[in-house]
């Protein structure tokens, strides 16, 4: 009878059993079914790109959570920080805050540039380094550093996190090496190198150097990385091509566009091999905007989300087909906390050879075992690239297994001599070359070489050299040869003698700055000036001018940018003091004239204050006031304040008026306030409004219709361009009443 029980008992287990784990297996299948991994891909296509966030959005509001992502050069940065843990929203704000300009073409913010950089930073149009006493060109049209400083910033919560599987959703993204040709899977490392190197459009970005690898943008190959995704577990795949399309035969019509197509050519076999692994395609539809339209981006993410949208009804299918309810909310993530502090180690320098260690550390103020804050480095980093120094510095942050932190700061050392390039055209001057050659860490530390050498209608040759020390005392010295023509005019304003005038001026200083805002100068200068006359209505031979004086000057500059800045403020102050010999024109009794040399002394003030007030998104105020004051008798026509015409000159004491001719108005005491309206209508296009007021040796004893005032109106447009402002003026002047037109192209120098 016992046996008979067990024997019953033995097969009710067998049969409990058996059905738990049918059941078992029965709730792991349903499981798998209902939870598969979805991978997203996403392709390259520059500002393009931007699509990838509205589709983004859209899945994540139909309850879809992808679990393995995959991108190639715009799809790397997207998906790069989607991987990492910032929301789509986030992603969203980062991608519609930046000056993509600015981040994309290597400029420097102008408060990170030395005081003497600032001077001449913007009038270059083309710089190119010289190696070995030849000119080099460059592997790309930027290096980079902006983009890949943005890109620390932005991983910097994850630097601990070397392999890309252990991101908050496991990533990779595709890179091609231009040594072997072949495409690059990068799944470790440093991620912002790694998204950095994905998106490296040849010719563009100087190709990226990362292990054994010479890197450049992954489209050239594999711009639609299915497969690799599908490597890394994703069961299924949606993806998001955003690539600019291959022209047809009638749609290539210049270079630019042969260029283009030769590159992605090769990678349309691999594209479709890719493109027939997904399982949810989506591909917004983004004509017209193009790979370059990166200041479109809020429209850019309209369109992908618009094309999402439209496609709702697959995308559920899609849903429906892995087991996924549109009820599934997506969990809004935390991945990381915001890096603040970092503390160091070690500190680790490569790359560098001219410039020392120790200059940079004493510059970036890094101590081994204390803390920095990661926006306290990302600054004296940016400080270091205004230098010129260097054609990129940047950081990434190494985690070792035992816990320490070392900060590798990479470096890539500029040459010590640049030729550079710029050009004008206004209406006074002509058009007019500039050819420049600097020198940086030359001669001595913080040392700087300039020579000028203008081509035109006004020719200049300009060498200057300074030893910049900041704070502490430094050293400088400075030669100018220049023509200037010129005219003089009787009370009417008609010119009553043209002449040209040579000057050479030759000045040593003794300088200090303060935080790349402020400089001081003490020191001296010589000049000679040779006037010979041209066509005249007197017939007078030439004069010669020689002068010696003691300066002290001070500049106060905060302005974003030289050329239409958008805020800041200038201050200036100079106090002169000095004498010389004039020779003059006298007229003798029999009508005939003489050319007594005479011994001058005098003394002169000049100030000047500028503010450039935002009003709004679109609108600024800039009030600005000069004002000088000559002491002295037997002042020459060299040190009188001049103003006229609406080109910029030589002459330090000149300013513009328009409405009235080239130096038509002069004096020796001036006051000169203006106030200018200016509109930023939309990208580089802008509208001015600038009305200005002039008192010239104002005698308050006398009648106010007994003293000079001049009263004017001015409205110019500008276009911002690659090579310079193009501007075209209208203004006019009273009492003269005399309507005048200007047009204007690239930076005065």
């Amino acid at each position: 009878m016992y046996k008979k029980h067990l024997f019953f008992f033995v097969i009710l287990w067998l049969l409990v059993g058996l059905l738990l784990e049918q059941k078992s297996a029965f709730a792991q299948e349903k499981t798998l079914k209902k939870k598969p991994k979805i991978g997203l891909v996403l392709s390259g296509g520059g500002a393009r790109g931007f699509a990838h966030i509205g589709v983004i959005k859209v899945l994540e509001e139909q309850g879809i959570d992808v679990d393995i992502i995959g991108g190639t050069s715009m799809g790397a940065v997207v998906g790069g920080l989607y991987a990492m843990g910032y929301t789509i929203q986030e992603i969203e704000e980062i991608a519609v805050s930046q000056e993509w300009g600015s981040v994309l073409n290597d400029a420097i913010d102008r408060k990170n540039l030395g005081v003497f950089e600032k001077f001449d930073n913007e009038i270059h149009i083309l710089s190119l380094s010289i190696i070995n006493k030849k000119i080099s060109i460059p592997a790309g049209l930027v290096y980079g550093q902006n983009v890949t400083n943005l890109l620390t910033k932005l991983t910097g919560p994850v630097y601990q996190t070397q392999n890309f599987k252990d991101l908050n959703k496991p990533f990779l993204c595709m890179a091609t090496d231009l040594l072997s040709g072949t495409a690059i899977k990068l799944d470790t490392g440093n991620l912002a190198t790694a998204i950095r190197a994905s998106m490296s459009v040849p010719s563009a970005f100087v190709p990226a150097e990362y292990g054994p690898y010479y890197l450049v943008d992954g489209g050239l190959i594999n711009n639609f990385p299915a497969e690799e995704v599908r490597d890394m577990g994703a069961d299924v795949l949606i993806g998001i091509d955003i690539q600019t399309p291959l022209f047809k035969q009638d749609e290539i019509t210049n270079l630019v566009e042969v260029l283009s197509q030769s590159i992605f050519l090769n990678a349309e076999d691999v594209f479709n091999e890719n493109t027939a692994q997904i399982d949810l395609l989506i591909k917004p539809e983004i004509a017209p905007y193009t790979a370059m339209d990166f200041n479109r981006a809020d429209s850019l993410i309209l369109r992908g989300e618009r094309k999402a949208r439209e496609m709702i009804p697959q995308i559920q299918a899609f849903m429906d087909s892995i087991g996924i309810t549109p009820s599934v909310s997506i969990k809004k993530y935390n991945a990381f906390p915001d890096l603040d502090m970092i503390y160091v180690d070690n500190v680790i320098i490569n790359g560098n050879e001219k410039v020392t260690d120790r200059y940079l550390l004493s510059v970036l103020n890094i101590d081994e075992n204390g803390q920095i804050s990661t926006h306290e480095l990302n600054n004296k980093i940016n400080h270091l690239y205004g230098t010129k120094l260097f054609h990129t510095i940047n950081y990434s942050l190494d985690y070792a297994d035992d816990g320490k932190t070392t900060i590798i700061i990479n470096v890539l050392e500029a040459s010590k001599f640049s030729l550079n390039v710029g050009a004008h055209y206004n209406d006074y001057a002509k058009a007019g070359l500039l050819l420049n050659l600097t020198g940086r860490n030359f001669g001595a530390p913080n040392g700087r070489l300039s020579v000028d050498l203008v081509l035109g209608k006004v020719d200049r040759l300009t060498v200057q050299y300074v030893i910049d020390n900041g704070f502490k005392p430094g050293v400088g010295g400075l030669i100018n040869i220049f023509n200037q023509h010129g005219f003089v005019y009787d009370e009417d304003g008609k010119k009553m003698i043209s002449y040209d005038m040579a000057v050479f001026s030759h000045k040593g200083f003794g300088l200090i700055t303060y935080k790349n805002i402020a400089l001081f100068q003490l020191g001296y200068e010589l000049e000679s000036n040779r006037i010979q006359p041209g066509v005249s209505i007197i017939d007078f031979d030439k004069l010669n001018n020689l002068s010696g004086n003691l300066y002290a000057q001070v500049l106060y500059d905060t302005y974003d940018r030289v050329y239409l800045p958008m805020k800041g403020y200038r201050l200036f102050a100079k106090a002169t003091i000095g004498g010389g010999e004039n020779t003059d024109i006298q007229e003798n009794a029999q009508g005939g004239y003489y050319y007594p040399k005479e011994e001058f002394s005098y003394s002169t003030i000049d100030l000047f204050g500028s503010w450039v007030i935002p009003i709004s998104k679109h609108f600024v105020l800039k009030p600005e006031i000069y004002y000088r004051k000559n002491f002295g008798n037997g002042i020459p026509i060299t040190k009188t304040a001049y103003f006229g015409g609406f080109s910029n000159t030589y002459i330090s004491s000149y300013l513009p008026f328009p409405g009235y001719e080239f130096m038509q108005l002069s004096g020796h005491t001036a006051f000169y306030p203006q106030l200018t309206i200016r509109h930023h209508l939309w990208e580089s296009h802008f509208l001015s409004f600038q009305g200005r007021f002039l008192s010239l040796d104002l005698v308050l004893d006398n009648p106010i219709k007994e003293n000079e005032f001049y009263y004017g109106w001015e409205v110019k447009y500008t276009y911002y361009s690659l090579i310079g402002p193009i501007s075209v003026s209208m203004a006019e002047a009273y009492p003269r009443k005399a309507l005048v037109f200007d047009f204007s192209l690239g930076f005065w120098f």
